[in-house]
């Protein structure tokens, strides 16, 4: 008798949490939904627009999937997210002026953006000083009480390429680096050398920077040519540049091995270069079909497709801000902005598309605000990526932090 008792009660148990009766420790929310506003400052145009569009594109999606599931309950309230979107040209006078419109008329209180280093260096200021939580893109971004480094930093999956480089191609002592004329490639030059001499004991023989929007680059690829390096290292550059890089070099009849710790959508590399133009580059990009995806990735592209008709691979990178910010937010059970800094503080590990990030950052910039996140080395081979080796989120302490100029 006693058996069966226990047999119904489990019985009773199950079935009230099937229905949802069984009271949890889920929040519970009283009353109609509040809204909370999150802006993004993003290139929709400009230069930078092969990055800021997919960004568009995977905040929008988040948030209306989070909506759906029923917002975020938050201190006995319900929120929806309401998202307010302002394209920056990829320009910092036009960042700061989203920026203002964004509090000063919109009166929002969480930003997300701008996505390069001269935006966010001309945004970050502003939004600290009027207590707005900004979760940024920009690589050289000062981080400070209210700004946060939402994406892996440059320096991350640089140290962790130019490792993966001295182990694996340890013929590789002459190095070429490139990178845009602005705050971006500064910052991310002055990291790779770093690594270039302490870790792969090598020589960069050639270091340029070309204007953001340049499509002739074939007087950099002759002179680089000249130097003759073993690796040619793309710093901060989107992969429309790198693939008018490669392009125009095999143009010119050079072979040489590229390298780039940045971000690659080999589709969208297609589109400008030809297969056997980006045959055996080496880039930092996320496979996101089986067998190497993990689950959580491809669910994600499947959702994603159904919603734009189409795959962005580097929604897999911007769908790492918005899930920061819902961590949190979580965490500090509330909208208030310092409740919302004192969670991240003591955060701890939080889930993304490709496994566990957290925060670092305080040995090398003085808080523990830039997300360090999972990073994946790949090589392109018949136009597809093939995985070389994943590595987890590093956060390079031993690295200074430049001024936003020319190494």
């Amino acid at each position: 008798m006693k058996t069966r008792r226990i047999v119904v009660l489990v019985f009773l148990v199950l079935l009230m949490v099937s229905f949802g009766i069984l009271v949890t420790s889920q929040p519970k929310a009283q009353g109609p939904a509040k809204t909370l506003k999150v802006g993004l400052i993003t290139a929709l145009t400009g230069a930078g627009s092969s990055w800021g569009i997919p960004w568009e594109k995977t905040f929008k999606f988040y948030w209306e999937e989070v909506n759906a599931k029923g917002g975020l309950v938050l201190g006995g309230e319900r929120y929806n997210v309401e998202i307010i979107v302002y394209d920056d040209k990829y320009s910092a006078s036009e960042a700061k002026t989203a920026a203002e419109k964004l509090i000063s008329m919109d009166k929002v209180k969480y930003i997300q953006g701008p996505i390069g280093s001269a935006g966010s260096l001309a945004v970050c200021p502003y939004t600290d000083e009027n207590k707005v939580v900004t979760v940024t893109g920009g690589m050289a971004t000062p981080l400070s009480k209210y700004t946060f480094h939402g994406i892996r930093h440059s320096a991350g999956t640089s140290m962790g390429l130019v490792t993966w480089i001295a182990k694996n191609r340890p013929a590789w002592k002459r190095f070429a680096c490139v990178g845009p004329d602005d705050a971006t490639g500064y910052q991310q030059t002055r990291d790779e050398i770093q690594f270039i001499n302490e870790v792969a004991k090598g020589t960069v023989v050639a270091l340029e920077f070309w204007a953001r929007g340049t499509k002739d680059f074939y007087p950099l690829i002759t002179r680089l040519r000249a130097s003759n390096p073993d690796v040619v290292m793309t710093d901060g550059t989107t992969t429309v540049e790198q693939a008018m890089m490669m392009k125009q070099a095999a143009e010119l009849g050079w072979k040489v091995n590229w390298a780039n710790h940045g971000t690659t959508d080999v589709n969208v590399a297609l589109q400008i270069a030809s297969k056997a133009d980006i045959e055996g580059a080496i880039v930092t990009s996320y496979i996101y079909d089986p067998p190497e995806a993990p689950q959580a990735v491809l669910e994600w592209k499947q959702r994603y497709i159904a919603r734009w008709k189409t795959f962005d691979e580097s929604s897999i990178l911007w769908y790492t801000p918005s899930a920061f910010m819902e961590a949190v937010w979580r965490k500090a059970n509330s909208v208030d902005v310092d409740k919302f800094v004192a969670a991240a503080e003591t955060l701890g590990p939080f889930k993304v598309l490709y496994g566990d990030a957290f925060l670092g950052g305080k040995a090398r910039r003085g808080w523990n605000h830039g997300v360090c996140e999972p990073a994946m080395y790949c090589q392109i081979k018949d136009g597809k990526l093939a995985k070389l080796d994943i590595v987890p989120g590093l956060d390079p302490a031993a690295l200074k932090v430049y001024p936003p100029a020319r190494p």
